[in-house]
């Protein structure tokens, strides 16, 4: 199963939240990867989410930013968003193409979107890691079933 994160520029969320899937997910049965909307390509994650992840045995060190493609969408089983806003975004080309698009909060039965932490500090990166990192321990737990 390949799942995809997806959040602005793709150097604070997303990434974060490709980093914790992949530490909690079979790497033999999950592709996880992440773009953004909106990317100034090639930029690193930023300086905060790396000192977060890094802060949780994580690393962003090899990050590259990736502007979301209507290909990568086509190659992914289901699509977790961090605001209601970028769904809205890509949501014809997802409900085109048949691919599953959620927020991630919507898909955990949460309603608060993942705020972007981008020109905070590290303890503003530190809570929107935590945030990730539960939505995406029950999204786990879903997807598992």
């Amino acid at each position: 199963m390949k799942i995809m994160f997806v959040c602005t520029g793709n150097t604070c969320r997303s990434p974060m939240a490709e980093a914790i899937a992949k530490s909690i997910l079979p790497s033999d049965e999950y592709e996880v990867i992440s773009r953004g909307i909106s990317v100034f390509e090639p930029s690193p994650a930023s300086e905060n989410a790396r000192k977060a992840a890094q802060l949780n045995g994580l690393s962003l060190e090899d990050h590259v930013s990736k502007q979301i493609t209507e290909e990568d969408i086509n190659e992914s089983d289901v699509i977790f968003t961090m605001t209601g806003a970028h769904k809205q975004m890509i949501a014809s080309v997802c409900n085109r193409l048949n691919k599953p698009v959620f927020t991630l909060a919507e898909f955990t039965g949460h309603s608060e979107d993942i705020s972007d932490p981008y020109g905070g500090s590290l303890e503003v990166y530190e809570k929107c890691f935590d945030m990730l990192k539960e939505y995406i321990t029950e999204a786990a737990d879903i997807i598992e079933r």
